[in-house]
């Protein structure tokens, strides 16, 4: 067996691989009379995260169930402001109510003159709207309290027809 070609396969300790031996060494001697704190185990680093995914959770489950709560609440009719139903025999009237249920929609409040059979006055308002959860998505849709609210705060008369637009979703569309 030749000497030369086990001694090719040996490891030859150079210059540079003592000076980093030699640096590192020293550094570890000068920084021993600081005291270094104990490596951290992971554990804790893992409740950390944990406890951050529980907080993160209760906040969307506290979030979504207001969103619940805030649709509820609007399906919800008010009485009048001295409690009592709205009559159901009504007299016709010159006032005309025009809804685009839409998400951008609005509702229109048309008053005409009865005797020159031309629109007095015409007032637009924005259709009312708040966030409701949808599956894991929030959505917008019409918020029905306060668009009887609005029409109360018209003070429209008894007998007052109301148009609605009928609003036919698309399912190709993907939304909801």
């Amino acid at each position: 067996m030749n000497s030369h070609s086990l001694s090719s396969k040996l490891f030859k300790p150079t210059a540079n691989h003592f000076f980093i031996s030699t640096s590192s060494s020293l550094t570890s001697l000068t920084n021993s009379d600081h005291k270094t704190p104990p490596p951290k185990t992971q554990k804790p680093a893992l409740s950390t995260n944990a406890s951050r995914v529980r907080a993160v959770k209760t906040s969307q489950a506290h979030e979504h169930a207001q969103l619940k709560e805030n649709w509820l609440d609007s399906l919800t009719c008010p009485l009048n402001a001295n409690g009592a139903s709205t009559p159901t025999n009504a007299t016709a009237s010159n006032w005309v109510i025009g809804v685009d249920p839409d998400i951008h929609g609005a509702l229109a409040l048309l008053n005409f003159n009865t005797l020159h059979s031309s629109i007095s006055s015409a007032q637009v308002f924005d259709s009312p709207h708040l966030p409701v959860l949808v599956g894991k998505r929030v959505r917008r849709r019409l918020d029905a309290k306060s668009i009887v609210q609005l029409l109360r705060g018209l003070n429209a008369p008894l007998g007052t027809t109301a148009y609605i637009e009928q609003s036919i979703p698309y399912p190709q569309d993907g939304k909801q």
